[in-house]
């Protein structure tokens, strides 16, 4: 069972309690990153109300956590494009390799029948001098 922490916190002035399992520390960092957002938006036009500020803040949030999430997409489909891209050069190795393999074994082969024929014309040679 996960552990609920009760935490007190401030944002524009004013207080707070959040239940939640994350971590206090974590909840207590979010929170002071909106806090220095919210004074931001606020001594750029002191004319907003702390709920338009507010407003303003959600925002902006939520455009990045949008732009974060299409990069992430984004990087997603560049990795599974590198992963496809890895398949086939690994696909492209293997038939290389086999082919090598199979090249060698010809010249290996090749080699032989040559040292044969070189062996018997040595002999008939021989016998042709005799």
């Amino acid at each position: 069972m996960e552990i609920i922490n009760r935490i007190k916190l401030k944002i524009g002035g004013m207080p707070y309690t959040i239940s939640t399992t994350e971590p206090e520390e974590y909840v207590l960092d979010l929170a002071a990153e909106i806090d220095r957002q919210l004074s931001a938006v606020l001594e750029r036009n002191s004319a907003l109300s702390l709920n338009d500020a507010l407003i303003l803040c959600m925002m902006d949030y939520a455009d990045s956590r949008r732009k974060s999430e299409q990069n992430a997409d984004h990087i997603r489909e560049q990795l599974t494009g590198y992963l496809e891209d890895a398949a086939r050069a690994r696909m492209e190795a293997d038939e290389l390799r086999s082919e090598v393999t199979r090249l060698r074994r010809e010249l290996s082969s090749a080699r032989g029948q040559n040292r044969q024929k070189g062996q018997r014309g040595a002999v008939q040679e021989e016998k042709e001098k005799n």
